[in-house]
């Protein structure tokens, strides 16, 4: 996968070919593009026995293409976290109990990013960042998996799915993500969201939370400039006081307050 290129780009590429009635170029597709360009055409008949030929002369492909087709598969999503972390194929092939070569036959189809993987703003820009632009969000738990086996290795994404079976390193990982994350609401709501008593609030509740931990344990490694953040965020919340004009009842006097305060200087009367 290289630069503007999505994960399944030979397989995009052989369904745009296929689309518009054109055949692989000789020198720029390669004999997997070729492949899927075969494979869709095939499947493109108005044939109902297409998929059951398909099954039988192209079997690795087509179990490939039944994983990527069934978004309810749990495979997917799997495998394709384990690509991120750059686990070997085989391992995945063992947890899920799968065949080594559909899985490889599936990465080079419709998840091709494992040589990108040493290059983090090819990731970012061409698979975590377009699925956030694009129909789930960052809470979507493809993104989150993917994200999560991406930065925190396969341990953390694997706690995820195995309660109980988290290992030290996976829990730092986690921790430090969950606190690294209430800093970062706090510091996205003063530029993107709109401030208002609902939502910045709670942000900087959380954030001044955290920081005072962070000094209560001696752990507080982030400086002046992420005081100065929270001090911004403070500063953005525009609070307006109304003078009220409800009087309390006689029983509370004690809660009124004096329309006007007079200060007397009292000086000493001769004789006391």
């Amino acid at each position: 996968m290289k630069q503007n290129q999505t994960p399944d780009w030979r397989w995009r590429r052989a369904a745009r070919l296929v689309d518009n009635d054109l055949r692989p170029s000789r020198t720029r597709d390669d004999v997997n593009v070729k492949k899927a360009w075969r494979f869709l055409t095939r499947l493109q008949r108005m044939d109902f026995k297409a998929e059951e030929r398909l099954a039988d002369d192209m079997p690795d492909l087509y179990e490939a293409f039944k994983i990527w087709d069934d978004n309810q598969a749990g495979i997917r999503w799997i495998f394709e976290a384990s690509v991120m972390a750059d686990r070997p194929v085989e391992e995945l092939a063992d947890y899920l109990r799968a065949d080594a070569v559909v899985l490889r036959v599936y990465e080079v189809m419709f998840f091709d990013a494992r040589d990108a993987l040493k290059h983090p703003g090819c990731i970012i820009s061409n698979v975590l960042m377009p699925m956030m632009t694009g129909s789930v969000g960052s809470r979507d738990t493809d993104v989150a998996w993917k994200a999560m086996a991406y930065f925190g290795g396969w341990d953390a994404v694997t706690s995820s799915w195995e309660m109980g079976h988290a290992s030290p390193a996976a829990l730092d990982f986690l921790k430090k993500a969950i606190n690294d994350q209430i800093i970062k609401n706090a510091f996205d709501a003063v530029f993107t969201t709109p401030i208002n008593g609902f939502n910045a609030v709670e942000h900087a509740r959380l954030s001044l939370e955290k920081t005072r931990q962070d000094h209560e344990l001696g752990m507080n490694t982030t400086g002046d400039s992420g005081l100065l953040a929270m001090a911004g965020l403070i500063g953005s919340i525009h609070t307006t006081v109304l003078r009220s004009d409800i009087i309390l009842p006689a029983e509370e006097v004690r809660l009124q307050l004096p329309e006007t305060t007079h200060i007397i200087d009292q000086k000493p009367r001769q004789g006391d």
